[in-house]
């Protein structure tokens, strides 16, 4: 089962409020069939992030939740695990407020 490290973010990240990567930044996983990741927050409360899949990087339509990894605090993480990818994956935040994060993992494919 050959796998890839993946940086959906390549260091921590400091947003202050909701936001989407931008689509140029997406990582493109369409040789993979499974996303493991972890999320950790360096800074904030009741952070709320997901994960995004598209099969475009044109726009923002045809864009599908992933996954939502729990809702997180400074010095939390969460590992979650996903299939079903389509061929690009990006982050969201969803919570308002001050986060500092990072997600990064391992993607594979199977067979």
């Amino acid at each position: 089962m050959p796998s890839q490290l993946i940086y959906l973010t390549e260091k921590p990240l400091r947003e202050t409020g909701p936001k989407k990567a931008d689509l140029r930044l997406s990582v493109d996983v369409g040789a993979m069939t499974e996303l493991a990741l972890v999320a950790t927050v360096y800074e904030g409360t009741d952070v709320s992030l997901r994960v995004l899949t598209g099969l475009q990087l044109e726009s923002d339509l045809g864009w599908l939740t992933l996954g939502t990894f729990s809702l997180l605090s400074a010095n939390g993480a969460d590992k979650q695990v996903w299939t079903g990818l389509l061929r690009y994956v990006r982050w969201e935040v969803v919570s308002s407020g001050t986060a500092t994060f990072m997600i990064a993992g391992i993607a594979r494919s199977c067979c």
